[in-house]
């Protein structure tokens, strides 16, 4: 009996089952919450050519992933000229939509990295990055049902 308690709860550890979602979108005071904004930050600077600030949607983690929404904002908390980063040629062929940010990150021990990020995207890359990922897909805004593609464009 001991041996199929000790299976079962291992299945139920490795599968992400039962462990909950956490909303850190206004909690401001959380250390993970601080963690997760500077790992994303330090991961942006080299596109904008800058530490931005973040404006927070939506932040929200599970099974060791952390799902954010927000807008990415210049030092102090104005408009970034991107065409002075690395999308200067988005903006000039115009498929660049402004400072909306979607970023997945993984946390490895004590630490948060990122996995993958979008700055202004004109369509929805994040619909399968449940699946391409692995991550928990209740901690996104939106997800495709069909991800097939994805799994092909490896």
């Amino acid at each position: 009996m001991k041996l199929l308690l000790t299976v079962f709860s291992v299945l139920l550890l490795s599968t992400g089952f039962g462990q909950r979602k956490e909303d850190l979108t206004k909690n401001n005071a959380s250390p993970e919450r601080k963690a997760i904004l500077n790992a994303l930050k330090e991961a942006l600077h080299p596109d904008l050519n800058l530490t931005p600030k973040l404006v927070v949607k939506k932040l929200v983690t599970k099974g060791g992933f952390a799902y954010f929404i927000g807008r990415v904002k210049n030092e102090k908390g104005g408009d970034i000229d991107f065409r002075k980063t690395a999308y200067k040629e988005a903006v000039k062929e115009r498929v660049f939509d402004g400072d909306g940010t979607n970023a997945l990150l993984r946390k490895t021990g004590n630490k948060w990295k990122v996995l993958t990020f979008v700055i202004g995207p004109t369509d929805v890359p994040w619909g399968c990055w449940w699946k391409e990922f692995k991550a928990p897909k209740d901690i996104f805004d939106y997800t495709e049902k069909n991800c097939d593609y994805a799994e092909r464009n490896k």
